[in-house]
């Protein structure tokens, strides 16, 4: 099929000689699994999907009364309970599966936006690009909604208690310089630039 439609053999993951970069390396493992990521599109569009939807009209042909149900909110990280009834279940449409992805497709996502970010376009779109929506999408695919890493703008709030940190200590430490230890030669100056009376002198003069 592949060869009356005239297609590259790289396109199925078919190694061609001579030496091969990272990229091209990748696009290569990536074409070979693509008649694998075609059957898991298949199943999701020709199984998951329309068993999703059965499922949906099933359940709501089946509720009586009122169920209260969870509703989680990514945006606060907080959970509300809210009362459900089959009157308030109108909208008309249909729900499509986007839990399943395989990981070649989150691999050419960040591969393409590694490739803008260190192009020369980059400088030219950047004011348009949002840092915190790029910022959800690298969380999303690397899976790190657990660990809340990626908060807005919370690399400067860090930073600048980083900053008063480092203040609060080079301020002591400048303190500590400047204090007399009343050791050796080490005493406080007296206002004639003199240093003043050591305290052995002191009792000697009384």
């Amino acid at each position: 099929m592949e060869e009356m439609a005239g297609a590259p053999r790289e396109a199925m993951g078919f190694r061609t000689p001579g030496e091969k970069t990272k990229y091209e390396v990748q696009r290569l493992e990536n074409a070979a699994a693509r008649v694998f990521q075609n059957k898991i599109k298949q199943f999701e569009e020709q199984i998951i999907e329309p068993l999703l939807n059965a499922m949906l009209e099933l359940a709501r042909r089946n509720l009586t009364g009122t169920t209260v149900i969870k509703v989680f909110n990514d945006e606060f990280k907080t959970a509300s309970f809210q009362s459900l009834t089959v009157e308030d279940i109108t909208g008309i449409g249909r729900i499509k599966p986007i839990a399943a992805r395989h990981f070649a497709e989150q691999a050419d996502l960040i591969q393409n936006i590694t490739n803008l970010t260190n192009s020369g376009l980059w400088p030219t779109v950047q004011p348009h690009f949002s840092g915190v929506k790029l910022s959800k999408i690298i969380e999303n695919i690397f899976n790190l909604e657990d660990y809340q890493v990626v908060l807005p703008f919370v690399g400067l709030s860090e930073q600048a208690e980083g900053q008063k940190l480092a203040a609060a200590l080079a301020e002591q430490a400048h303190a500590a310089m400047g204090t007399a230890t009343g050791q050796g030669g080490d005493y406080d100056l007296s206002a004639a630039g003199q240093p003043g009376v050591q305290p052995d002198q002191q009792q000697q003069a009384q």
